[in-house]
């Protein structure tokens, strides 16, 4: 399995920095994809007509959003 080059390009840019520089850029990414996700849950639950996938999106929302919700607290404490 290979990156994408959207994603290849984020490590190759995380590798490059270490120590407190990599845990915030770290959680800054993590912050920012949760939130994506979050979006596209959301979306999910109220636009698809497929029932299946809407459940499965009403059922994680709430996971998701408790993940981005720590990646935040984490990236404050920084």
């Amino acid at each position: 399995a290979t990156l994408l080059p959207q994603h290849e390009q984020v490590v190759n840019k995380v590798e490059e920095i270490g120590g407190a520089a990599f845990d915030e850029r770290y959680m800054e990414l993590m912050v920012e994809d949760h939130k994506r996700a979050v979006q596209n849950f959301k979306h999910a639950t109220n636009n698809l007509n497929n029932s299946y996938v809407q459940t499965f999106a009403k059922r994680t929302l709430p996971v998701l959003q408790m993940h981005l919700d720590s990646a935040k607290a984490i990236r404050s404490s920084l």
